[in-house]
């Protein structure tokens, strides 16, 4: 079986400034992924560039093991790699119910109205929000607004579900909360997931691998808890303070 995401000695330049140098991934059917790093060390322009918003200036992108970007092209457009984001700010569309909102990109993949009810009613119980079919997002909770974005993502039925910060604006009993039900989900749909983070405990928390990014090169890959406090990087030992403590 193919991966589902697979980067291959990415480069991407803004001008002449280098954000991202020879970086390469791959993420397994089924894989559950951080990326971890501080600002400005590449993360959100790689999933850009895994959606297909943006072209590499170098090196390769694939899904489900097709060349989708490759230097300077993109191949295979964002609405064709069957890929779903939860963005920082979530993105909702305020003018339509929580039904709405999952139901728009099922339209725009033309599923029959009798299976898109279906799927709705089912991610709705699986994120604890059944009964809120009518409800628009001022009228929920932070916390509720999450669910509704990760409902949003996984009703697609999408090969990998990427997540740029979501959890970033909640509190820290809310953010443990819905980190574990993320869990939970991608592992009960099978969904690879990737999630950009700049908080270790955050990365812990969620379970799966971590790859961390420094200036826009991986400097670790695995556990959080095998980090050694006296590596090389900066950031690496930064991260093994905070989690220290």
């Amino acid at each position: 079986m193919s991966a589902a995401i697979t980067l291959e000695d990415v480069t991407f330049c803004y001008g002449k400034t280098t954000i991202i140098e020879g970086l390469s991934l791959k993420a397994q059917a089924g894989d559950v992924l951080s990326l971890l790093g501080p600002s400005g060390s590449g993360k959100s322009t790689l999933l850009r560039i895994i959606m297909g918003f943006l072209a590499p200036s170098r090196g390769v992108v694939r899904v489900r093991g097709q060349v989708a970007s490759e230097a300077g092209r993109v191949i295979m457009p964002p609405e064709e790699r069957n890929l779903a984001v939860v963005f920082q700010n979530l993105a909702l569309w305020p003018h339509l119910t929580v039904e709405g909102n999952l139901a728009f990109g099922l339209r725009s993949k033309r599923v029959p109205d009798a299976e898109a009810a279906k799927r709705i009613a089912q991610v709705l119980e699986d994120v604890g929000l059944a009964g809120t079919h009518m409800c628009y997002p001022a009228q929920l909770s932070g916390g509720e607004q999450q669910r509704v974005a990760i409902a949003r993502a996984l009703v697609l039925q999408p090969d990998a579900v990427l997540l740029d910060e979501p959890l970033s604006n909640l509190d820290i009993g809310l953010r443990e909360d819905l980190l574990h039900l993320f869990s939970k989900l991608f592992r009960e749909y099978q969904t690879t997931a990737l999630c950009v983070t700049h908080d270790p405990w955050e990365a812990r928390e969620l379970g799966g691998r971590v790859i961390m990014l420094d200036e826009g090169h991986v400097v670790s890959t695995g556990s959080l808890d095998e980090l050694d406090p006296a590596h090389e990087n900066p950031f690496v030992r930064l991260v093994c303070r905070h989690l220290a403590r």
